[in-house]
């Protein structure tokens, strides 16, 4: 990469050596700016792993942050909780006020669940109206009680886009690892 004067950075390719005999006798370079092709390709990466509404983490990047976070759980021997997150009363507003109302919803309801965890938590969207959350270091459900009411007070308050006003009530399921089940256990 290069930086130009003005601070930007571009990327570029380069062929160098030339061999006599198996010896370098001469550099002969070329560059051309492949910038445009690595912004798309970061962008691209991005994408695969991150909901294009809300921004949150999607399916896969939560699937791989889980993983990840139960092989250092079981390491550590500490526990962490999962929460799933349903909308309720979603489709009503779709229906009633439009799918752009909905996607303004989804992205409200988003940044009101990242503003509640901390960052080493995860929250992310699975689909729909639909998000978990991952909580780093959760000794038991009671000690969540405080934050899963805050959540969801904070989820049922109303949202004001433009003209429409609107709410939409949440169904949290939570469960604790490791002490809420293992494979091959009911």
């Amino acid at each position: 990469t290069l930086t130009l004067p003005q601070g930007e950075r571009i990327w570029s390719t380069t062929l160098s050596p030339i061999f006599t005999e198996g010896i370098i006798t001469h550099l002969v370079g070329s560059a051309t700016d492949i910038t445009a092709q690595r912004k798309l390709e970061e962008e691209l990466v991005y994408y695969a792993n991150y909901d294009k509404l809300t921004n949150l983490p999607n399916r896969r990047l939560f699937f791989d942050r889980l993983e990840s976070l139960i092989f250092y759980s079981a390491r550590e021997k500490e526990s962490f909780a999962l929460l799933f997150i349903d909308l309720d009363g979603f489709k009503g507003i779709n229906d009633t006020h439009g799918h752009e109302v909905g996607d303004e919803v989804l992205k409200k309801t988003a940044q009101r669940i990242s503003s509640t965890i901390r960052k080493s938590d995860t929250a992310a969207r699975m689909g729909g109206d639909e998000f978990t959350v991952l909580l780093r270091d959760v000794k038991s459900k009671d000690s969540l009680a405080p934050f899963l009411q805050k959540l969801l007070t904070l989820l049922q308050e109303d949202m004001v886009f433009s003209d429409v006003q609107c709410s939409v009530g949440a169904s949290i399921g939570v469960a604790l690892y490791p002490q809420d089940g293992k494979d091959g256990e009911t």
